[in-house]
């Protein structure tokens, strides 16, 4: 016989997993609320006295990094883990829960995100049971990877005490952190992502997230109405489309795709969801296919928002996208069907998203206070750590007679006169991989007295912010600047500034730590 039963080690492979920490936080709160919906499950069917007499409350789950420094701790008032299950399976690896039908699945996800968390994690629970051995009991286990995996441990003796009556709860503390949530950019996207995740519940079953006292409150999307882009004198139209088809394999697929009324690039994708738990889609990176968005550049990335309910479909181990393809419905397949019902003549909400320009100014999302509160929450921990360590200025030539050797697509070229010099002005959209520099200026002196300067502005597509803004509604706007900021730097330094390029720099560093996934 060959023993191929787990050993305690792998549970120090879980901090190297490929979680973020929204994804890594939602796998806590799946174990919520699928024990809130257990729960009022057995409260609506189950004969037993005790679920009788409970008043079924919304879910409220919280997530707390601030009243316990160092600690990241999750609570709720779901149905708690009861004895059988603490004792046998919540803490083994990858023993699924006999219930199927909700969106904790496969057994791995507590343990899998506390360990990617933390060294050390604790669970503190009281059950709501029709076993009278369970009623009124707390349990508690703390978990030390370090002292499991070097001691090779496989049982851990929890402790119990007397809970409150018709008590039911669960509270996960998590220290010594091997990710920290401490930088105010990493708990803004928290606070993002975990209401697009959870959107369904938040507005369907009254269920609350909290994250440091802050409910997570999910954006409203506003539908187009308007007339057919082709046709713009007939009757406005509300561009918003119901799905509801069957792959030729027998899967269902059900949901909705929508027209903005606004372009909200930050907020399209293809939205996937499982049990009405978002899945992938409008997350970092935004799902946005190019057979059915089109290019980067596409207006489609900036109004098309379509959500699909593949609830026949198997998601991946750590729920971050499907398993197409092994016995079913391939994701090239799909999409191919979805933009079937997406583009027939009856009703062409693809090409209307494509092909749609509106003339109202406000209908190009100028809502100054949620920009300047998406800025703040982006910004706030960058600012300090670029004044504190500043990037150091090019002491040397800081503009390089010639580009890189990649070639960029798209070039423009203008003439701009300045105190009786002539400056040739190339515009340059850098395309490749290397293109990760915000800007790069490269000067030419003119070869004689008659000459032009000649200066190349090459703006990097592959910058965060260029990722995050560039769009067809923005780019007109983030080129000026742009190229505001570089000419501005070349005349300084022919004024006689020292190491002008400083500023460059830091606006580059500054942009690229907000918006990066690391922040």
């Amino acid at each position: 016989m060959v023993d191929i039963a787990p050993t305690a080690g792998t549970y120090a492979l879980f901090k190297n997993f490929n979680y973020s920490a929204w994804t890594a936080l939602a796998e806590l709160v799946d174990n919520s609320v699928s024990s809130w919906i257990q729960l009022r499950e057995k409260i609506a069917t189950a004969p037993h006295e005790r679920f009788n007499r409970l008043a079924l409350e919304p879910l409220r789950v919280e997530i707390d990094t601030i009243s316990q420094p160092g600690m990241v701790i999750i609570r709720d008032n779901a149905g708690g883990i009861a004895g059988p299950d603490f004792d046998n399976r919540a803490f083994a690896l990858a023993t699924p829960p006999e219930d199927l039908t909700t969106i904790n699945q496969f057994g791995v996800g507590m343990k899998a995100a506390a360990c990617w968390f933390a060294n050390d994690w604790s669970v503190r629970t009281c059950a709501v049971s029709d076993s009278e051995e369970d009623d009124k009991i707390e349990r508690t286990l703390v978990w030390n990877t370090s002292k499991i995996v070097e001691n090779g441990i496989s049982e851990i003796s929890p402790k119990k005490a007397v809970g409150p009556k018709d008590g039911h709860y669960t509270e996960i503390k998590m220290w010594n952190l091997h990710h920290p949530l401490s930088a105010p950019a990493t708990m803004a996207k928290v606070q993002r992502y975990l209401g697009r995740m959870f959107r369904q519940f938040i507005e369907n079953d009254h269920i609350h997230i909290l994250v440091n006292g802050v409910a997570l409150h999910p954006t409203k999307y506003e539908v187009l109405e308007a007339p057919y882009a082709r046709t713009p004198k007939d009757q406005p139209v509300r561009w918003e489309l119901p799905i509801d088809f069957n792959t030729p394999n027998g899967e269902r697929v059900t949901g909705r795709a929508i027209v903005l009324r606004t372009m909200k690039k930050q907020e399209t994708a293809l939205n996937l969801y499982w049990h009405n738990r978002l899945i992938k889609g409008n997350l970092e990176p935004n799902y946005r296919p190019t057979a059915l968005f089109g290019g980067p550049n596409s207006f489609k990335t900036g109004r098309l928002y379509i959500e699909l309910f593949l609830d026949d479909f198997t998601p991946t181990v750590d729920k971050q996208g499907f398993v197409f393809g092994a016995s079913g419905t391939s994701e090239d397949e799909l999409i191919e069907m979805l933009i079937g019902v997406l583009d027939e003549d009856a009703f062409p909400l693809l090409r209307q998203a494509e092909n749609y320009r509106s003339g109202d100014a406000s209908a190009n999302e100028v809502d100054i206070d949620k920009g300047l509160e998406g800025i703040v929450g982006k910004f706030a921990g960058t600012a300090s750590q670029a004044v504190s360590s500043p990037v150091g200025s090019l002491q040397e030539n800081p503009y390089p007679p010639s580009l890189p050797a990649e070639e960029a697509s798209r070039e423009r070229s203008l003439k701009v006169s300045v105190e009786g010099s002539t400056w040739e002005v190339r515009l340059v959209m850098g395309t490749s991989e290397s293109d990760r520099s915000l800007l790069v200026i490269t000067e030419q002196p003119r070869e004689d007295e008659d000459g032009d300067w000649r200066l190349t502005m090459r703006i990097g597509n592959r910058h965060p912010y260029m990722v995050e803004y560039f769009n067809d509604s923005t780019q007109e706007a983030i080129y000026g600047l742009l190229a505001g900021i570089g000419f501005g730097e070349i005349m300084a330094q022919n004024a006689g500034a020292r190491y002008p390029s400083y500023v460059r720099n830091n606006i580059d560093r500054f942009l690229r730590e907000a918006l990066s996934r690391e922040a």
